[in-house]
C-alpha cells in the first residue's frame, strides 16, 4: 500500500483473502459478464451503477480483516460513488461509499483498488467483521462500473503521524533566515533541538502575517472548560483519561469530537485565565488523537470518525492553527506534541490535495479553506505554494459556482449557508493581508452572503430553518456582525444588535430570484410582518422535500414555521423533519414531494430565477411557483401550483391549485411554532391571551375538513427542532377529497391582540377564474380576481382585468384605498370604468390613501 508522501508509514499487510474472482461476480444477479470493453481487457462483472443495488455472495465468517478491497475498472470519463453495504450476525448494518474513477479529484481511469477500511463503516479503528451475513454494492450518479474481484485484508495501521521526522525535514526549507540554529540541530541528528529552534523562530517570525495567535470568537464559559479538563465533553464522560475509541464509538456526537470544537473552550479558558491545566489538558487530548488517528493512505476516509474530508477540515474551522499559534510560548503544549501537530498538517494538506470532496458543497468549502490557511501560514514548507494556490484556487471556484449571485449558497439551508460563508471569509481575509489577490467575483459573493443573512431574518433577529438548519429559532448575531466589521454594514450591525448599534436596513421585501426564497416584510421591527416563501429548487445537500412552503411572522412572533431538524440520526424523527410532511405545503393522497428521485444531481441546484414568479411593491408583494415533480406512487400527474399575496402590511392570501386527473386527496399542512391552536369548523387560530395571534380560514368549503395534532408518533406529526431536541407544536391539517382540479384560497392574518375572525367567501367562480372577498368587522374589505392556471396562462378576454391576479381594497367606510394588477395592464370597476390601467407589466399599483392596518 505505497504512499505518495515521502519518508512516511505505511499500513502493514499481515493476510489476504480472495472472496469473488471475476467469474462469480459476472454469474450474481444484476451483475453481467463485463469482459468486453474492460479496459486491459481484464475479466470481470458489470455492473451498471444507474441501477439498484445488487447482493455479492461472498457471506460468511469473515474473521478478523478489517478491510474490504474491490477491484475496480473504469474508462476515460466514466466513475460512480460506489457504496457497500455490510450485515452482520445481531449487529446494526454497516455503510460505506467513496467515490471512484471520474467521481474522484484525481478523475483516474484504468484498474485501481478501491479500499474499504473498517474504520469508514464508522467503527473504532482496529474493529474486525466476524460473521457477516449479507453484502451488497451499489452506485450513485454514475454508470457502467467493472468489478474483477472482491478480497479482505487484515493490516496492522501505525500510530502516530505516518510522516517521519526525517522526511519533515527533508520537506521543510532550512534555508531561510532565522532557522540556521534549527537547521544546525536537524544536520546533527538532534530532533529535539530542531523543535525547540524550530517553534522560537516561529515565535518571532513576522511574516506572513496571521490572525491565529488571538482568540477566536466562540461563546463558551469556564465551566464548560472545567468539565473537558475531567474528560466531559457534551455531557458525555470519556473516562479517566481521554479515551478516543471511546469517543469514535460510544458518544452521541464523535464527528464533533473529532472535529475538536470543544478543544477551543479549553483554548478561550487558557486566553482568558492562564492557567497551565488548560494547556495541558489540550496536549493531552491533540497528542492521544494524533496517536490514535493515521492519516488515510490509499482512500479517501469517508465514512470515518477522524478523517472523513469534512471532519480534516473542520479541525482548520477554529481549533488547529489556533491552538498551534496561540500556545506557541506556552510550555504546557509539550514540543513533541506541537511537533507531531506541524507534521500532521503536512499530512492534513497532502489529504485534502488529492481526496477533497468535489460535491461543491459546504464540504469542499471548508476542505478548501484548511488547504488554504496550511499554504499561506507555512511559506518555508516546499510544497506550501501548491497547497496556498490550490486551496485559494478551489476557493475562488466556489465563490463564484456554489453560491448564487442573489448570495444565497446552493445547499439553500441558512445554517450551512453560514457554515460556508465563515469557511469562504478567513482565507479571504489572510490572503489579502498577505497580498495575494483573490477574483472579484470572490469578495462580491462573500459580500453577498452576508446580505443574504440580513434579508432573510425574521424581525425578531431569528432566522428561517430552511432544509438542514438545526432549530426553528436559531439567531446568528455573530455572524452578522461579523459582516458589520468586514463591510462597514451599519444595518448588519442594527441587526445584530437588535437595534443597540447601527442603523435600520430598509426592511423592504426582498425577492432572492436566483435561489428562489422570497422574502415579504413590513418592515425590520419586532412588531413588523414577515414571511418567506420557498419557491426554489432542491439544494445542493442536506435537503428537504418543502417545495412551496410558507412561513409567517407578526406582531412579536414566529407563526407558521419550518420545523428545522433536530439531528441526524436515522430514526423517525430526522425522516419526519426532512419530509413534506413537517412543511407548510400539500401532501397528495397522503404522499410527499420526491425532488431526491424525480431531479438530476444538477437540477437540485439549478438557478430558478426564470421558473418563479415576484414582484414586489408598495402596496403588494406577490411570488408564485410550481411543483411538478410527482408523488410517490400517485397517478394522474399532479401539478402543485403556489401564490402568496402579501397585502401591506397586514396580511397574506395563498392561492393553491392542485392540477391533474383523476379522484384524490389533498392535505395542506400549516406547522405552528409551539402555542395553543383552537380548530372551528374550516378555521384554525392561535388562542394566545393579551398576545399577539394568527388563523387560517379557507375561502372554499366544500370537500375540505380540518383537525390539528401535536405530538403524535405514528406516523409522526405536529412536532418542531430546537436545540436538538423535538417539541410538540400544532400542526393543522386541511384534508380535501374529490376530482382534480383542487382549487383554495386562504387567508393567513395575524393580528396584535385577539384573532380579527374575517369572512373569507368566494363571490364567484368558474373554471377559469374565482372572485374572493375578505371581509373585516370594521367594514373594511379585500377583494381578490384570479385566473386560474397561474402567472404564464393566456389572459381573459372581456373580464373586468386582464390581470392574472388583481387586488382591490376598501376601508371601512367603502371607499378604495388602493388597487393592483399582477401580470396584466388594467382593472375595471364593477361599472366598467376603469381602474388601474398601464403597459403590461408584473405589478401595476394604484394607491388612493395609505392602506390603513
Amino acid at each position: 500500500m505505497a504512499s505518495t508522501i515521502p519518508e512516511t508509514l505505511t499500513d502493514e499487510l499481515l493476510a489476504e483473502r480472495v472472496l469473488l474472482g471475476a467469474g462469480e461476480l459476472a454469474a450474481a444477479p444484476g451483475l453481467a459478464d463485463g469482459g468486453r470493453g474492460s479496459p486491459e481487457g481484464v475479466p470481470c462483472a458489470l455492473y451498471d451503477a444507474s441501477k439498484q443495488e445488487v447482493e455479492l455472495p461472498c457471506a460468511g465468517d469473515w474473521g478478523d480483516f478489517d478491510q474490504v478491497v474491490l477491484r475496480v475498472g473504469f474508462r476515460e470519463g466514466e466513475g460512480c460513488e460506489l457504496q457497500v453495504t455490510v450485515e452482520r450476525e445481531g449487529k446494526p448494518r454497516l455503510r460505506c461509499i467513496t467515490g471512484a474513477g471520474a467521481m474522484t479529484r484525481e478523475r483516474w481511469h484504468g484498474w485501481r483498488d478501491v479500499l474499504y477500511p473498517i474504520e469508514n463503516f464508522g467503527l473504532v479503528p482496529g474493529s474486525i467483521w466476524g460473521r457477516v451475513t449479507r453484502v451488497q454494492v451499489r452506485g450513485y450518479y454514475g454508470g457502467p462500473t467493472r468489478i474483477a474481484s472482491v478480497r479482505l485484508q487484515k493490516r496492522r495501521v501505525p500510530a502516530g503521524t505516518r510522516l517521519t521526522d526525517t522526511g519533515f525535514a527533508r520537506a521543510w526549507d532550512w534555508g531561510r533566515p532565522g532557522l540556521k540554529a534549527a537547521r544546525l540541530s536537524v544536520e546533527r541528528g538532534d530532533f529535539k533541538g530542531a523543535i525547540r529552534g524550530l517553534r522560537a523562530y516561529l515565535a518571532r517570525r513576522k511574516k506572513p502575517s496571521l490572525p491565529f495567535a488571538a482568540p477566536p470568537a466562540w461563546p463558551t464559559s469556564l465551566a464548560v472548560a472545567d468539565l473537558a479538563c475531567r474528560n466531559v465533553v457534551g455531557g458525555q464522560d470519556l473516562g479517566p483519561t481521554f479515551d478516543w475509541k471511546l469517543a469514535t464509538g460510544e458518544v452521541g456526537d464523535p464527528d464533533g469530537l473529532h472535529r475538536h470544537y470543544f478543544v477551543v473552550d479549553l483554548l478561550l479558558a487558557w486566553h482568558a485565565a492562564r492557567k497551565r491545566k488548560y494547556a495541558a489538558k489540550i496536549d493531552e487530548v491533540l497528542s492521544s488523537w494524533i496517536a490514535a488517528s493515521p492519516v488515510p493512505v490509499g482512500h479517501d476516509g469517508k465514512g470515518s470518525r477522524a478523517w472523513s474530508t469534512l471532519t480534516a477540515g473542520c479541525r482548520f474551522k477554529r481549533t488547529w492553527l489556533q491552538v498551534f499559534f496561540g500556545l506557541l510560548g506556552e510550555p504546557a503544549l509539550r514540543d513533541r506534541t506541537w511537533f507531531d501537530m506541524l507534521k500532521s498538517m503536512h499530512e492534513h494538506a497532502e489529504f485534502l490535495l488529492r481526496h477533497g470532496s468535489i460535491s461543491g458543497t459546504n464540504w469542499t468549502v471548508i476542505e478548501s479553506q484548511a488547504l488554504s490557511l496550511i499554504g499561506i501560514s507555512f511559506p518555508e514548507h516546499r510544497r506550501s505554494a501548491s497547497w496556498r494556490d490550490e486551496g485559494l484556487g478551489r476557493l475562488a471556484a466556489l465563490a463564484a459556482e456554489t453560491v448564487y449571485p442573489d448570495g444565497i449558497h446552493n445547499e439553500l439551508s441558512p445554517g450551512y449557508h453560514i457554515s460556508s460563508a465563515n469557511a469562504f471569509v478567513q482565507p479571504f481575509e489572510v490572503a489579502r493581508l498577505n497580498g495575494f489577490p483573490m477574483p472579484r467575483v470572490y469578495g462580491a459573493r462573500l459580500r453577498a452572503m452576508y446580505s443574504a443573512i440580513a434579508g432573510l431574518v425574521r424581525p425578531d433577529g431569528t432566522c428561517p430553518a430552511h432544509n438542514d438548519s438545526g432549530g426553528f429559532l436559531r439567531s446568528h448575531d455573530l455572524f452578522l456582525r461579523e459582516g458589520a466589521r468586514l463591510w462597514k454594514d451599519a444595518g448588519m450591525l442594527w441587526l445584530a444588535t437588535g437595534g443597540a448599534e447601527g442603523r435600520p436596513p430598509s426592511g423592504e421585501s426582498h425577492g432572492f430570484r436566483n435561489a428562489g426564497l422570497l422574502v415579504m416584510r413590513s418592515g425590520v421591527n419586532a412588531q413588523d410582518r414577515w414571511s418567506l416563501f420557498d419557491v426554489g429548487p432542491f439544494g445542493a445537500g442536506h435537503q428537504h422535500e418543502d417545495a412551496l412552503g410558507v412561513e409567517t411572522y407578526a406582531f412579536g412572533s414566529p407563526f407558521l414555521v419550518d420545523p428545522g431538524i433536530a439531528g441526524y440520526g436515522e430514526d423517525e424523527f430526522f425522516r419526519y423533519y426532512r419530509s413534506t410532511a413537517s412543511h407548510n405545503t400539500l401532501l397528495v393522497d397522503g404522499k410527499g414531494q420526491q425532488r431526491a428521485v424525480s431531479e438530476t444531481r444538477e437540477s437540485r441546484k439549478r438557478d430558478v430565477s426564470s421558473e418563479i414568479f415576484w414582484a414586489s411593491g408598495g402596496t403588494l408583494d406577490v411570488g408564485a411557483g410550481v411543483y411538478a415533480g410527482g408523488y410517490p406512487g400517485v397517478t394522474g400527474e399532479p401539478l402543485h401550483r403556489r401564490a402568496v399575496l402579501f397585502l401591506k402590511p397586514d396580511y397574506w392570501l395563498v392561492v393553491d391549485e392542485l392540477e391533474g386527473e383523476g379522484k384524490h386527496s389533498a392535505e395542506a399542512l400549516w406547522h405552528f411554532a409551539p402555542m395553543p391552536v383552537v380548530v372551528k369548523g374550516l378555521r384554525a387560530a392561535t388562542a394566545r391571551a393579551a398576545l399577539s395571534n394568527f388563523e387560517i380560514a379557507p375561502a372554499l368549503q366544500e370537500g375540505w375538513s380540518l383537525r390539528a395534532v401535536s405530538g403524535q408518533m405514528d406516523p409522526v406529526q405536529g412536532w418542531v427542532a430546537q436545540d436538538f431536541n423535538c417539541f410538540p407544536a400544532f400542526c393543522a391539517i386541511h384534508h380535501w377529497e374529490g376530482t382534480l382540479p383542487m382549487r383554495q384560497v386562504w387567508a393567513l392574518v395575524p393580528s396584535a391582540r385577539e384573532p380579527l375572525t374575517p369572512a373569507v367567501r368566494v363571490v364567484g367562480t368558474d373554471d377559469r377564474g374565482a372572485c374572493v372577498e375578505v371581509v373585516f368587522r370594521e367594514g373594511a374589505r379585500d377583494v381578490l380576481h384570479i385566473r386560474w392556471g397561474g402567472w404564464d396562462a393566456r389572459p381573459a378576454v372581456g373580464g373586468r382585468t386582464d390581470g392574472w391576479l388583481a387586488v382591490e381594497r376598501f376601508g371601512a367606510d367603502g371607499n378604495r384605498r388602493c388597487a393592483a394588477v399582477v401580470n396584466g395592464s388594467f382593472l375595471r370597476d364593477e361599472q366598467g370604468a376603469t381602474v388601474v390601467k398601464g403597459r403590461v407589466s408584473p405589478l401595476i399599483e394604484k394607491p388612493w390613501k395609505a392602506v390603513e392596518s
